[in-house]
């Protein structure tokens, strides 16, 4: 198979993957964001679009891992890190949330997304509405 077709394969499930992920099938987005990265395990997306869809089921840790992932592999990915922030309040860990949401909040200052780092900065300052409420 050649380059292009591999890249155009990625592509085609990236795109089945976001459209899974819009119409609540979090198990398929997850799936064909799985079969990306076997193609290539080096994409942002693939990691981003299947932490987002182990988000909503709930999967913390393999969300944070994604997101972890993407750090490693793009250091200047600021949505990973608002990302992980989620994850990490889910998780209960508030200093871990606060460092990632202030790294976003830089990470988007620097790229010019000034909505993006008001939101950051907005949660930041909302920190208790995120963490876990003692619920079951």
């Amino acid at each position: 198979m050649s380059k292009s077709s591999f890249k155009s394969q990625v592509e085609n499930l990236l795109t089945e993957g976001q459209n899974k992920l819009y119409q609540g099938d979090y198990q398929g987005a997850a799936n064909d964001y799985t079969k990306a990265l076997k193609i290539d395990s080096t994409n942002i997306n693939a990691y981003i679009g299947r932490g987002n869809a182990y988000a909503y089921l709930k999967n913390y840790k393999a969300a944070m891992n994604d997101y972890t992932q993407v750090i490693r592999l793009a250091k200047e990915e600021a949505d990973a890190y608002m990302n992980r922030a989620v994850v990490r309040c889910a998780l209960g860990d508030k200093q871990g949330t606060i460092q990632d949401y202030q790294k976003a909040a830089n990470l988007y200052a620097k790229q010019g997304a000034t909505d993006e780092r008001k939101e950051a900065l907005a949660r930041l300052q909302n920190l208790q509405q995120c963490l876990p409420h003692s619920s079951n």
